[in-house]
């Protein structure tokens, strides 16, 4: 086997079959890439490059101690230790990365389409938090509504998220009785199983293509940018993309992002894998601009669309995960600002 480049004491190119332990520095096989199936079990302590059917971004492997110190595969995460991730802990800017490397090889390979007229599902659809009587249609900057984006998640997609889930929550048994679960999906991670996170850079780059083809002028007023919105840097919330897990009493309290754009897509199906559940919003015209303000007040809005369904909305609505009833509701969050190459965010 090839030997991996000189200089990298703890990390090695996933190409080599093979990485190292950041804690032990002792070398880790790899496990082979996952075919492109959604069947396929997802592994933790796999390390490898993201998946050829997803994107050709490989980076450099790093796998840090879990919270028990010990660095065992079920408490230890993987991530690429690579120019776009240390640059931003180098100035101390957390989750901001360089762009979705390699984005533009998706529509090559098919998985975002190019030609908006000829993408499944068609264009956005704008459902405002309103009655049209309030005045709100043609909200184009989305003040007091929010876009709904049919088939932006393959079902066959949505069905790898859930399994690569629901292993993650099985394998953590401590965690086991939690009624709401979020599961790190970053799109160069590899926490989960590679094709999951190759699909979470599917799924960004889908979005902000979209947007950038569909609705310009939302991207011109949101962005810095209005085109070529996978080259600029992005900064996540918290740990998100993240997968949203939840089981019955499962709820997310009223908030707001606070970032430019939330893209959220219901993995399941409502009535079918769960009960109760969906994402509830509040219009300001009802409760302001707080939103401790929603506590008992009904929303203006709930939304359960299909499982794959795109939901956007601007950092400032307020909305919440509504309780899940029975079964098991899974969705894919990211909430993001766009930011100008070299920004400090």
């Amino acid at each position: 086997m090839c030997e991996p480049p000189a200089g990298f004491p703890f990390v090695v190119r996933a190409a080599y079959g093979m990485v190292v332990d950041e804690v032990s520095e002792d070398p880790v096989a790899a496990k082979p890439l996952l075919p492109c199936v959604a069947a396929a079990p997802p592994t933790f302590e796999a390390a490898f490059s993201l998946s050829t059917c997803a994107t050709s971004a490989a980076g450099l492997l790093m796998r840090t101690a879990g919270a028990d110190g010990g660095g065992s595969d079920a408490r230890s995460r993987w991530s690429f230790y690579d120019t776009r991730r240390a640059a931003g802990r180098a100035s101390g800017r957390k989750n901001i990365y360089r762009g979705l490397s390699h984005w533009r090889e998706h529509q090559i390979t098919g998985s975002v389409t190019r030609d908006m007229a000829a993408r499944t599902g068609g264009p956005f659809q704008e459902v405002p938090l309103r009655s049209s009587a309030a005045g709100c249609c043609g909200d184009e900057l989305l003040h007091d509504s929010i876009l709904q984006l049919p088939s932006l998640v393959t079902l066959a997609e949505c069905a790898t998220l859930i399994a690569a889930a629901d292993h993650f929550c099985a394998a953590d048994g401590e965690w086991s009785d939690v009624a709401l679960r979020r599961i790190e999906c970053h799109p160069d991670g590899v926490n989960l199983d590679g094709e999951s996170h190759s699909l979470a850079h599917i799924i960004l780059a889908r979005a902000l293509w979209c947007i950038e083809c569909l609705r310009p002028e939302l991207a011109g007023a949101l962005f810095p940018e209005a085109y070529d919105l996978g080259d600029l840097w992005i900064q996540f919330s918290g740990e998100e993309p993240a997968l949203n897990r939840y089981t019955r009493g499962g709820d997310f309290d009223a908030h707001q992002d606070g970032h430019a754009l939330t893209v959220l897509v219901p993995l399941s199906t409502s009535d079918v894998g769960f009960g109760g559940g969906g994402t509830a919003f509040w219009s300001e015209a009802t409760i302001g601009t707080d939103p401790s303000a929603a506590c008992g007040v009904p929303p203006s809005l709930v939304m359960k669309p299909p499982a794959g369904t795109g939901l956007f909305w601007r950092g400032h609505l307020t909305h919440a995960g509504l309780p899940v009833t029975s079964g098991t509701r899974h969705v894919f969050v990211a909430s993001f600002n766009l930011l100008v190459p070299g920004a400090k965010g």
